[in-house]
C-alpha cells in the first residue's frame, strides 16, 4: 500500500496515466534516493514489475508454478510408494511435499547420468554419491538416506545404498539444551520498545517456555487464547494432535502489550503479523529468524 501510495503521488506530480516507461522511470529515480536501505529498493522493483504485468494483462502470479519434468516410469512409481509410506508414518501433507521435492531433484539428478531405474542393475554407489553431490541443498540428503533405506528394506535394491548419502556437517555445535541463564540472557537482549519487539517476546517465549513449533507460534489465533484459564489450546500442524499449554504470567502479559500497543490493525485471526504492510500472517521461518538474532 505504501509503494502504491508513492507511485500514486509520482503520477500526479507529472499529471500522467501509468505506462511501464513511466514506472520503470519512477523505479530508477526511487532506488536512488534508497540506496541505502536495500530492502525498500527490492520492494519498489517488486511493486513495479507486478504492476507492468498487470498493464499486461498477465495479472499478478505471486507464486509462479513451475511444470516439474517427467520422470521414467520406475522413479514416479517408487515416488508414489514412497509418498505412501511417509503418509502412513504420519507426515503431513506439508513435509511429504518436501520429501517429493527433494527426491525428485535427486531422480533428475540420476537421470541426467544415464541411470534409468532403480533396480538391481540399474543403481550403483557411482550414480548415488554424485547425484547426493549435485544437490542444491544439502538438507536433501536426510531425505535421500530416507528412501535409500526404504528400497533396501523392500528389496528395490541389491544393497542398502544409505550409507554412501554425505551427511550435513554444522559449522557450529548445537546445544541440546539452554540453560535458564541463556534463556534469561536472551530475553533481556529484546527491546520491546517497538511493536516489532512487543511481536518478538511473545514468540521467544511461547518457543523458549512452552517449547512450541515456530508453525504453530504463527498460527496461533485469538480462539486459542484462553485468558481467564490461562491456557493456549491448538491442533498441532505437524502432527494434527490437539494440545493445551499452560500461559504464564510474562507471557500473557507480553501478549495483552503486544495486542493493545503493538498489533497492527487488522481483520487476521492470527496473533502475530508483519510488523509492515501487508500485515498478513508471518511465515514460520521469521520464529527462527527472530530468535536466531537475539
Amino acid at each position: 500500500e505504501r509503494n502504491l501510495q508513492l507511485v500514486e503521488d509520482y503520477l500526479s506530480q507529472w499529471e500522467t496515466d501509468y505506462c511501464p516507461d513511466i514506472g520503470n522511470d519512477f523505479s530508477l529515480e526511487y532506488v536512488s534516493l534508497n540506496s541505502a536501505v536495500q530492502t525498500r529498493c527490492t520492494s519498489m522493483k517488486c511493486t513495479i514489475r507486478r504492476l507492468n504485468d498487470c498493464y499486461y494483462g498477465k495479472g499478478i502470479v505471486l507464486m509462479p508454478q513451475r511444470e516439474r519434468e517427467s520422470l521414467p516410469h520406475d522413479f514416479e512409481m517408487i515416488l508414489s510408494r514412497y509418498s505412501i509410506h511417509c503418509a502412513e508414518n504420519g507426515n503431513a501433507p506439508s513435509t511429504i511435499k518436501k520429501k517429493m521435492y527433494a527426491l525428485q531433484c535427486f531422480f533428475q539428478n540420476l537421470v541426467s547420468m544415464g541411470c534409468e531405474s532403480i533396480s538391481v542393475s540399474g543403481l550403483n554407489r557411482t550414480f548415488v554419491s554424485r547425484a547426493c553431490l549435485m544437490a542444491n541443498d544439502q538438507n536433501h540428503w536426510l531425505t535421500i538416506r530416507g528412501l535409500l533405506s526404504f528400497l533396501s528394506e523392500h528389496g528395490d535394491t541389491d544393497r542398502d545404498y544409505s550409507y554412501i548419502v554425505p551427511s550435513r556437517h554444522r559449522s557450529f555445535h548445537l546445544p541440546s539444551t539452554y540453560s535458564s541463564e541463556e534463556i534469561r540472557r536472551t530475553r533481556r537482549a529484546i527491546d520491546t520498545s517497538p511493536p516489532k519487539g512487543k511481536r518478538d517476546l511473545c514468540m521467544f517465549l511461547m518457543a523458549s517456555w512452552l517449547g512450541m513449533r515456530s508453525i504453530d507460534i504463527t498460527r496461533i489465533t485469538f480462539e486459542n487464547l484462553d485468558f481467564q484459564k490461562a491456557s493456549i489450546h491448538f491442533v498441532q500442524q505437524k502432527t494434527q494432535e490437539p494440545i493445551s499449554l499452560p500461559m504464564p504470567e510474562e507471557l500473557k502479559a507480553a501478549i495483552l502489550d503486544y495486542i493493545c500497543n503493538g498489533r497492527p490493525k487488522s481483520d487476521e485471526p492470527f496473533l502475530s503479523l508483519r510488523s509492515l504492510a501487508p500485515y498478513s500472517a508471518l511465515d514460520p521461518s521469521a520464529v527462527s529468524i527472530s530468535v536466531g538474532k537475539y
